[in-house]
């Protein structure tokens, strides 16, 4: 009796575990999908620094939660988010609003995959 009941005590920590991560890699994401659509709207009305501080936010908040990121996504998954940012954050600076409209969407493409990849779907389990 004890090994069943440490036996589903155990998977009840792992699906918790699991739970805590959707919620927490989805927050980041959505968070910094904003991040860049306000920074594509900056760049779209031409209010530059708005955009850059959108940009800029978005990495910080990136950056900051990389301690987390790095531990459930792949190195080239983390690596090739960051790199989308600092993309954003380049076209910015050209002061290119079509350029930075591109940027903007891939950083949410790239993002909404990453919430996606860590979501849950019963496609996912059968």
């Amino acid at each position: 009796m004890k090994k069943e009941l440490s036996a589903a005590l155990l998977l009840l920590l792992i699906f918790a575990g699991g739970c805590l991560n959707i919620f927490v890699t989805r927050g980041i994401t959505e968070d910094i999908c904003a991040l860049a659509e306000r920074a594509e709207y900056g760049a779209l009305t031409e209010n530059w620094q708005a955009s850059e501080n959108a940009a800029e936010a978005a990495i910080a908040l990136w950056e900051n939660s990389r301690v987390y990121t790095h531990v459930i996504l792949h190195h080239s998954e983390h690596e090739g988010a960051a790199e989308t940012l600092y993309s954003l954050l380049s076209a910015i600076y050209a002061r290119s609003a079509g350029d930075t409209a591109v940027a903007a969407r891939l950083v949410r493409a790239r993002f909404a995959g990453i919430a996606e990849m860590e979501g849950f779907r019963l496609e996912s389990v059968f």
